[in-house]
């Protein structure tokens, strides 16, 4: 596009003046022998090392070099060819020369500022997306422990009262943990495959369950096959459980997973029993990385609402992701 420039300024109803144009192109090619030795040579070799100071000192001495060559060549050029239907071009004194000497290293030297930004700005987004994946691989590895913590305590509790419910609690993990060792590895999964880890999930849940509990999980999946990322609203149905469901009281708790062209909603309300100021259980680590890791792969691009009704009666959390 620099080069194309000047091709309004040298034509005319005869033509186009390739001399003129080669003379208006001088400074564009100047131009671009400084912006590719900062972007290839002098950034790379000394601004992104520390050596800072070799990097100045190299830079301005090629910039003022290069800013009096090229008002030198401009000069000489203008001096040998002057179009004929162009008036004859005032000879310069010292003061103009060394303005327009000044105007040309300035213009060279902007060229090399936007080597240094872009070249930059580039390492800025490659530090930030490499710092991203390190911290969401964190946040993967965070989640076995956490999962497995919280269920192995619900089938120590079984063992206690029902050894056969225990086995099956057991095998029933085993088919989680599939999903875990596995799954969990890969950056998306199909949503119907985590829709039937959740409800493997659930039906562990509600083996050790009394028969006051009310627990639905109901999906509507238009595209199975929509990409979500593993595991990211177990923590959800996890937290349901544990603070939704009362040992004497009639409680609930309700699932509901969609899926279409455009959104994935999660949908999860459930009774809600409030801890008092002495319960100290749980810590929200779980909740606390499924907004770090929505931030993280979903920027901008999803809404997660939570909270109870008036009454205090029922929590509902909604996480909607636009795709």
């Amino acid at each position: 596009m620099l080069l194309l420039s000047p091709f309004h300024l040298v034509s005319h109803e005869y033509g186009i003046d390739w001399i003129r144009y080669a003379i208006g192109s001088i400074s564009t090619v100047f131009q671009m022998v400084v912006f590719y030795a900062n972007y290839c040579w002098l950034i790379p070799r000394f601004f992104i090392n520390h050596h800072r100071k070799s990097f100045w000192m190299i830079n301005t001495m090629m910039i003022l070099t290069l800013g009096l060559l090229l008002h030198l060549c401009m000069h000489i050029a203008h001096q040998h060819y002057q179009p004929p239907h162009l008036p004859h071009e005032p000879t310069q004194d010292m003061g103009i020369w060394f303005f327009f000497a000044l105007h040309d290293v300035f213009n060279l030297g902007i060229a090399a500022g936007i080597a240094i930004t872009i070249v930059l700005a580039l390492r800025w987004q490659e530090s930030e997306r490499a710092r991203s994946e390190a911290e969401l691989k964190n946040l993967r590895l965070q989640i076995k422990p956490h999962f497995l913590l919280n269920t192995l305590n619900n089938i120590y509790a079984l063992v206690a009262f029902d050894s056969e419910k225990a086995q099956r609690s057991i095998y029933e993990l085993s088919g989680l943990l599939r999903h875990i060792l596995y799954d969990n590895q890969k950056q998306w999964v199909p949503i119907d495959e985590e829709v039937r880890f959740l409800e493997h999930y659930v039906h562990l849940m509600s083996i050790r369950l009394p028969e006051n509990v009310d627990v639905r999980f109901t999906s509507h999946l238009t595209r199975p096959e929509t990409p979500v990322a593993p595991m990211l609203f177990i923590s959800l149905v996890e937290n349901a459980f544990k603070h939704g469901i009362s040992a004497t009281l009639p409680s609930f708790v309700h699932i509901n997973i969609s899926a279409d062209d455009h959104t994935i909603v999660c949908s999860i309300s459930n009774s809600h029993f409030p801890k008092n100021a002495t319960d100290h259980s749980g810590h929200g680590i779980g909740l606390h990385q499924v907004r770090q890791r929505l931030e993280l792969i979903y920027p901008q691009r999803y809404e997660w609402l939570s909270g109870p009704n008036t009454n205090q009666t029922i929590y509902t959390s909604t996480i909607t992701i636009r795709l």
